[in-house]
Protein backbone atom coordinates (compact mmCIF):
# COMPACT_ATOMS: atom_id res chain seq x y z
CA UNK A 1 0.00 0.00 0.00
CA UNK A 2 1.45 3.26 -0.78
CA UNK A 3 2.61 5.74 2.02
CA UNK A 4 -0.32 8.17 3.32
CA UNK A 5 -3.04 6.17 0.91
CA UNK A 6 -5.98 4.77 3.15
CA UNK A 7 -8.16 1.95 0.97
CA UNK A 8 -11.68 1.27 1.61
CA UNK A 9 -12.50 -2.36 1.38
CA UNK A 10 -16.00 -2.01 2.77
CA UNK A 11 -19.06 -1.69 0.46
CA UNK A 12 -20.00 2.17 0.03
CA UNK A 13 -23.25 2.83 2.68
CA UNK A 14 -24.29 5.45 0.41
CA UNK A 15 -24.78 2.60 -2.08
CA UNK A 16 -26.42 0.27 -0.49
CA UNK A 17 -28.81 2.93 0.55
CA UNK A 18 -29.57 4.13 -2.87
CA UNK A 19 -30.01 0.63 -3.87
CA UNK A 20 -32.27 -0.24 -1.07
CA UNK A 21 -34.36 3.25 -1.74
CA UNK A 22 -34.78 2.23 -5.29
CA UNK A 23 -35.69 -1.20 -4.56
CA UNK A 24 -37.73 -1.58 -1.28
CA UNK A 25 -38.80 -4.50 -0.13
CA UNK A 26 -42.16 -3.89 0.93
CA UNK A 27 -42.79 -2.13 -2.03
CA UNK A 28 -42.85 -5.37 -3.33
CA UNK A 29 -44.41 -7.28 -1.01
CA UNK A 30 -47.39 -5.17 -1.15
CA UNK A 31 -47.62 -5.62 -5.09
CA UNK A 32 -47.16 -9.11 -5.04
CA UNK A 33 -50.08 -8.87 -2.30
CA UNK A 34 -51.72 -7.47 -3.94
CA UNK A 35 -51.76 -9.00 -7.48
CA UNK A 36 -52.39 -12.46 -5.27
CA UNK A 37 -55.43 -11.03 -3.83
CA UNK A 38 -57.31 -9.74 -7.21
CA UNK A 39 -56.78 -13.37 -8.23
CA UNK A 40 -55.06 -13.29 -11.68
CA UNK A 41 -53.05 -15.78 -13.68
CA UNK A 42 -49.61 -16.79 -11.13
CA UNK A 43 -47.47 -16.01 -13.82
CA UNK A 44 -48.74 -11.96 -13.29
CA UNK A 45 -47.78 -12.95 -9.84
CA UNK A 46 -43.98 -14.81 -10.98
CA UNK A 47 -43.43 -11.78 -13.63
CA UNK A 48 -44.40 -9.37 -10.41
CA UNK A 49 -41.13 -11.25 -8.73
CA UNK A 50 -39.06 -11.49 -11.54
CA UNK A 51 -39.09 -7.83 -12.60
CA UNK A 52 -38.26 -6.90 -9.53
CA UNK A 53 -35.28 -9.14 -9.17
CA UNK A 54 -34.13 -8.76 -12.86
CA UNK A 55 -33.99 -4.48 -11.63
CA UNK A 56 -32.40 -5.11 -8.85
CA UNK A 57 -29.44 -6.84 -10.22
CA UNK A 58 -29.28 -3.85 -12.93
CA UNK A 59 -28.99 -1.63 -10.43
CA UNK A 60 -26.51 -3.53 -7.78
CA UNK A 61 -24.55 -3.61 -11.43
CA UNK A 62 -25.16 -0.40 -12.16
CA UNK A 63 -24.34 1.34 -8.64
CA UNK A 64 -21.43 -1.33 -7.60
CA UNK A 65 -19.51 -0.14 -11.04
CA UNK A 66 -19.80 3.33 -10.01
CA UNK A 67 -19.00 3.47 -5.87
CA UNK A 68 -15.71 0.97 -6.32
CA UNK A 69 -13.74 0.23 -3.52
CA UNK A 70 -10.71 -1.52 -2.96
CA UNK A 71 -11.38 -5.03 -2.85
CA UNK A 72 -13.02 -4.93 -6.46
CA UNK A 73 -10.32 -2.62 -7.69
CA UNK A 74 -8.13 -6.02 -6.48
CA UNK A 75 -10.98 -8.38 -7.78
CA UNK A 76 -10.85 -6.24 -11.65
CA UNK A 77 -6.63 -6.37 -11.40
CA UNK A 78 -6.11 -10.06 -10.41
CA UNK A 79 -9.12 -11.41 -13.43
CA UNK A 80 -7.02 -8.92 -15.83
CA UNK A 81 -3.22 -10.65 -14.90
CA UNK A 82 -5.19 -14.27 -15.34
CA UNK A 83 -6.71 -13.79 -18.44
CA UNK A 84 -10.40 -13.58 -16.91
CA UNK A 85 -10.02 -16.62 -14.99
CA UNK A 86 -11.49 -14.64 -11.67
CA UNK A 87 -15.13 -13.68 -13.83
CA UNK A 88 -16.74 -16.31 -12.27
CA UNK A 89 -17.72 -16.46 -9.49
CA UNK A 90 -15.96 -13.28 -7.65
CA UNK A 91 -17.56 -10.87 -10.00
CA UNK A 92 -21.16 -12.44 -9.13
CA UNK A 93 -20.75 -13.09 -5.48
CA UNK A 94 -19.53 -9.07 -5.32
CA UNK A 95 -23.34 -7.86 -7.14
CA UNK A 96 -25.33 -10.39 -5.43
CA UNK A 97 -23.70 -9.18 -2.33
CA UNK A 98 -24.82 -5.59 -2.77
CA UNK A 99 -28.14 -6.72 -4.16
CA UNK A 100 -28.94 -8.62 -1.15
CA UNK A 101 -26.75 -6.79 1.89
CA UNK A 102 -28.80 -3.44 0.22
CA UNK A 103 -32.38 -4.82 0.15
CA UNK A 104 -32.65 -7.60 3.25
CA UNK A 105 -30.34 -5.47 5.57
CA UNK A 106 -28.20 -8.45 6.49
CA UNK A 107 -24.88 -8.06 7.86
CA UNK A 108 -23.02 -10.56 5.86
CA UNK A 109 -23.62 -12.09 2.44
CA UNK A 110 -22.93 -15.81 3.71
CA UNK A 111 -21.23 -17.66 0.79
CA UNK A 112 -20.68 -21.21 1.62
CA UNK A 113 -18.30 -22.30 -1.64
CA UNK A 114 -16.74 -19.70 -3.74
CA UNK A 115 -14.61 -21.13 -6.53
CA UNK A 116 -14.18 -21.06 -10.51
CA UNK A 117 -16.19 -23.63 -10.84
CA UNK A 118 -19.61 -23.12 -8.30
CA UNK A 119 -21.00 -19.99 -6.00
CA UNK A 120 -23.06 -21.43 -3.47
CA UNK A 121 -24.92 -19.18 -0.69
CA UNK A 122 -27.65 -18.99 1.73
CA UNK A 123 -30.49 -16.66 3.01
CA UNK A 124 -31.42 -17.31 6.36
CA UNK A 125 -33.27 -14.40 7.07
CA UNK A 126 -35.65 -12.93 4.35
CA UNK A 127 -37.83 -10.34 4.34
CA UNK A 128 -39.62 -11.23 0.90
CA UNK A 129 -40.85 -14.92 2.18
CA UNK A 130 -41.42 -13.28 6.32
CA UNK A 131 -43.63 -9.82 4.34
CA UNK A 132 -45.56 -12.63 1.93
CA UNK A 133 -46.70 -14.82 5.04
CA UNK A 134 -47.31 -11.78 7.26
CA UNK A 135 -49.56 -10.10 4.03
CA UNK A 136 -51.15 -13.44 2.83
CA UNK A 137 -50.25 -16.16 5.75
CA UNK A 138 -47.79 -19.01 6.04
CA UNK A 139 -49.42 -21.25 2.95
CA UNK A 140 -49.19 -18.49 0.72
CA UNK A 141 -45.47 -17.87 1.55
CA UNK A 142 -44.57 -21.72 1.78
CA UNK A 143 -45.32 -21.93 -2.53
CA UNK A 144 -41.72 -20.24 -2.79
CA UNK A 145 -42.84 -18.32 -5.38
CA UNK A 146 -40.40 -15.65 -4.13
CA UNK A 147 -37.64 -17.80 -5.15
CA UNK A 148 -38.19 -16.69 -8.56
CA UNK A 149 -37.31 -13.13 -7.53
CA UNK A 150 -33.88 -14.53 -6.41
CA UNK A 151 -33.25 -16.54 -9.45
CA UNK A 152 -34.02 -13.75 -11.69
CA UNK A 153 -31.61 -11.55 -9.74
CA UNK A 154 -28.69 -13.90 -9.96
CA UNK A 155 -29.48 -15.01 -13.68
CA UNK A 156 -29.13 -11.04 -14.53
CA UNK A 157 -26.32 -10.69 -12.52
CA UNK A 158 -24.62 -13.83 -13.85
CA UNK A 159 -25.33 -13.27 -17.78
CA UNK A 160 -23.97 -9.87 -17.47
CA UNK A 161 -20.45 -11.03 -17.32
CA UNK A 162 -21.14 -13.31 -20.26
CA UNK A 163 -21.47 -16.60 -17.98
CA UNK A 164 -23.41 -19.83 -18.97
CA UNK A 165 -24.29 -21.35 -15.27
CA UNK A 166 -26.75 -23.88 -13.83
CA UNK A 167 -28.98 -21.90 -11.06
CA UNK A 168 -30.16 -24.33 -8.82
CA UNK A 169 -32.28 -23.87 -5.45
CA UNK A 170 -30.82 -26.91 -2.64
CA UNK A 171 -33.36 -25.82 0.43
CA UNK A 172 -36.72 -22.99 0.78
CA UNK A 173 -37.29 -20.72 3.62
CA UNK A 174 -40.34 -23.01 3.82
CA UNK A 175 -39.08 -26.38 3.97
CA UNK A 176 -35.53 -26.13 5.57
CA UNK A 177 -35.73 -22.82 7.18
CA UNK A 178 -33.45 -21.17 4.37
CA UNK A 179 -33.14 -20.59 1.20
CA UNK A 180 -29.99 -22.39 -0.29
CA UNK A 181 -28.67 -21.48 -3.66
CA UNK A 182 -26.39 -23.07 -5.69
CA UNK A 183 -25.03 -21.28 -9.14
CA UNK A 184 -22.66 -23.74 -11.27
CA UNK A 185 -20.57 -22.42 -14.45
CA UNK A 186 -21.45 -24.44 -17.34
CA UNK A 187 -17.64 -24.66 -19.30
CA UNK A 188 -18.70 -24.83 -22.96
Amino acid sequence: MAAGIRYSFELNEEMLKNVADAYPVGALVKEFSSAVEKGGPEANEIEILNNYGKHLGLKALELGEEYGDRTYEILKEANEKTGGAYVFSLYPQRFLEIAYLSTYHLHTFDVLVNNRQELKYRIKSCPVYDGIASNLGVSAAGRMQCSSMCRALAEEIVSHFGVKALFEQQSTMASGGQCLFSIKKINV
